[in-house]
């Protein structure tokens, strides 16, 4: 932050966010493997600015647009957001050559947090602008040689 309201960020208290991840993958028999993996992420800081109108300037004009920022840095975050993604592959022998398919799902949960929003103060404040992706499938072919 270059000056204005909150430039002195070192007498503010920002928390430190943690965000944890943890993956695992096991073979089963009959030559299939299933693997996973559970994501989980602070969310995002969360600002409000306020864009002042040209006619704030004298005369009506500016040179170039100025934002004013009206909450401090560290005082609101989006919430925490989780995502579960699990995998299930089956391996195939012929010969020398492996083949494998695959299939994955991603955002089992269909989670939809806000990663986020417009925070320009007006009448959008707080639109969502980005969401996390919903489930999604992929299937997957591999081959070895």
């Amino acid at each position: 932050i270059q000056g204005g309201r909150f430039c002195n960020q070192s007498e503010i208290g920002i928390p430190f966010r943690n965000d944890f991840k943890m993956f695992g993958a096991y073979p089963l028999p009959g030559d299939f493997e299933v693997s996973g993996s559970f994501q989980a992420y602070s969310g995002n800081e969360r600002e409000v600015r306020w864009q002042i109108p040209a006619s704030y300037y004298p005369g009506g004009q500016r040179t170039e647009s100025a934002s004013v920022q009206l909450r401090a840095p560290g005082t609101d975050y989006f919430e925490y957001w989780t995502q579960v993604d699990i995998a299930i592959r089956k391996i195939f022998r012929i010969g020398d050559i492996e083949y494998s398919g695959q299939m994955d799902i991603y955002n089992l949960m269909n989670n939809n947090s806000v990663l986020n929003d417009n925070d320009t103060y007006g009448s959008a404040l707080f639109t969502p602008t980005s969401v996390l992706q919903g489930r999604m499938m992929r299937l997957a072919l591999q081959v070895k040689w």
